[in-house]
């Protein structure tokens, strides 16, 4: 078990459908519930996160708003979940990622982090004072700035359910830093919208500040005239930035640091007028407050004395399109589907063999397509839908456990 040494209140629910609060629950027992959750909770999650791999999100979102017991973790309430109803903060914030399990744990805000119920996706908990509804949405984008994350925006609110996961590599710190709001909101109207369009954004760049970057390394691939690459066994790791419409006061050094190292990595040879320029223009029109130029000129000096630059590897793609070939986005949504339906396909194919191979008639029983789901945690139907391909081999194993069966 691991030592959790805060004494931090949220509130519990039944489920997503319920905002009754059934009572608090420490931080200890809520880190500890995903880590090692109970036999009934561990098999509603796998049963859900396998439905979202192989069915999709109908089937999985009736299991997380009806079988899961869910929490609050940005405020605690009184008797039920409404804003008029909040009692206190409980001295957290939660971030929810989605489509992306690689983030950079050495960020000392992070306190705790997870995988996500889907177990595509990662929370992160990070330490706030004195958090309130009105700076609820600009604290939840100022941190995912300085964490240099693309968080959730539709679970960036106040009221959020945080349905029951599971990670046995739950990461913690209990030595964090704690996120202060009445410095870094300074300028923040309550209703700033957490929204980003990355294509609009790199339009803004070029017109406003005046030049046109690589903003990822994607163009360095070999496509041979193919319309695009699927990386099947492992997704291409590749380097990426954009630059945010608004940088706020907490965390304009950090921000501007590694805007200033990816850029540079990215487009090494622009001249160092010209990177230098551009940095000034980011702090000057990005940052709520600008950063004094003594600040912007390290900044700037410590990027230029890397000696061979590389960028670094921040993002990944299954499937890469090129450039160069126009399709619709009709076009590669449904080579996206096709491309993952068919990669699904073979990992559960691949994963019934093992099963099917790995089969113990004298612990197992006689081999069926119900015994099987239950072994895998996989579903029946999926099951059903590739058990013809080992005909012979469940034959096979039926006559040994028959045959084990006279012996007894």
């Amino acid at each position: 078990m691991m030592q959790w040494k805060e004494v931090v209140m949220f509130n519990h629910f039944k489920n997503v459908k319920s905002p009754h609060v059934l009572g608090v629950i420490e931080i200890e027992e809520f880190l500890e519930s995903i880590v090692n959750p109970n036999s009934k909770v561990l098999d509603a999650i796998l049963r859900a996160r396998e439905i979202y791999q192989y069915k999709g999100k109908e089937q999985y979102n009736i299991i997380k708003t009806t079988e899961l017991p869910c929490y609050t973790l940005n405020f605690c309430y009184n008797k039920y979940k409404k804003d008029s109803n909040i009692k206190e903060p409980s001295g957290y914030i939660y971030i929810d990622i989605d489509d992306n399990t690689k983030i950079n744990l050495t960020n000392k805000l992070i306190c705790a982090s997870w995988r996500s119920l889907s177990n595509t996706g990662m929370g992160i908990l990070v330490k706030v004072n004195e958090l309130s509804l009105n700076n609820f949405k600009s604290t939840y984008m100022a941190i995912s700035n300085a964490l240099n994350i693309y968080s959730d925006t539709d679970a960036g609110k106040a009221s959020q359910f945080n349905a029951q996961s599971y990670d046995p590599n739950l990461y913690y710190n209990e030595n964090s830093i704690i996120w202060d709001t009445n410095t870094t909101n300074d300028g923040i109207g309550k209703n700033t919208p957490i929204t980003y369009s990355y294509k609009i954004e790199k339009e803004k760049d070029v017109n406003e500040l005046g030049v046109n970057l690589r903003y990822d390394n994607l163009g360095d691939i070999e496509f041979n005239n193919q319309p695009f690459l699927v990386f099947e066994n492992e997704k291409l790791p590749y380097a990426s930035f954009y630059i945010p419409s608004r940088i706020y006061k907490g965390s304009r050094n950090n921000i501007i640091s590694l805007l200033a190292y990816q850029s540079y990595a990215l487009n090494p040879l622009q001249t160092e007028e010209r990177f230098r320029g551009f940095i000034y223009r980011i702090n000057r029109s990005r940052c709520d407050i600008p950063l004094p130029d003594k600040e912007v000129e390290i900044i700037i000096q410590r990027t230029l004395n890397h000696k061979d630059i590389q960028p670094i590897l921040n993002k990944e793609r299954r499937i890469v399109f090129n450039p160069e070939i126009k399709l619709s986005k009709k076009a590669k949504h449904k080579v996206i589907g096709s491309v993952v339906g068919k990669i699904k396909s073979k990992n559960s194919i691949k994963k019934i063999e093992k099963g099917i191979n790995d089969w113990d008639s004298k612990v197992d029983g006689k081999i069926s397509q119900l015994r099987l789901a239950k072994k895998l945690n996989m579903s029946k139907n999926t099951i059903n839908k590739y058990y013809h391909l080992f005909d012979e081999k469940t034959k096979s194993l039926k006559t040994a456990y028959k045959a084990l069966s006279k012996s007894q």
